[in-house]
């Protein structure tokens, strides 16, 4: 029985070192950079952001709230709607994931009214004019982060 053991530790100390999955070395690259700002504390500070981007599905969107639990909802121009999850306070360097879905596909446009403005338009090549034009005015309505777009539910 002794042998036995003996050569179970044996091999098992030969064995070779399983491969990180890529996620691993990720995470151990986040906390690599942790440990190196704090192994050197005459480092500077970033002056940006550290902004990790993630682009899920439409239908993963339930998923994604229930993982960032509390989590800012946010607009990217016309085009996106976003979940960001805060890991600092500091209003100049922010630390936060952002999950980011087309926005058209997330909120609904709705239409409030209409107004003139003045746009550029080209008559010949090099040369515009200003003219009136009447566009629509709008906003979006996007769903309260604990709760997304109906279609989502469905299912349940």
């Amino acid at each position: 029985m002794d042998e036995l053991l003996r050569s179970e530790v044996i091999d098992a100390e030969l064995s070779e070192p399983k491969a990180m999955t890529e996620r691993e070395e990720w995470i151990a690259g986040v906390r690599a950079l942790a440990d190196f700002y704090e192994q050197h504390p005459d480092l500077p500070l970033s002056v940006s952001d550290i902004q990790l981007c993630l682009f899920p599905k439409l239908e993963e969107m339930r998923k994604y709230v229930g993982i960032f639990g509390k989590a800012q909802k946010d607009a990217l121009g016309d085009s996106y709607f976003t979940l960001n999850k805060q890991f600092s306070k500091d209003r100049y360097r922010k630390i936060y994931i952002q999950a980011t879905w087309q926005r058209e596909k997330v909120c609904e446009r709705v239409v409030t009214g209409r107004k003139k403005v003045i746009q550029k338009v080209q008559i010949k090549p090099a040369e515009t004019t200003d003219v009136e034009v009447e566009v629509e005015t709008y906003e979006w309505k996007c769903p309260k982060v604990a709760a997304p777009p109906a279609e989502l539910m469905e299912g349940e």
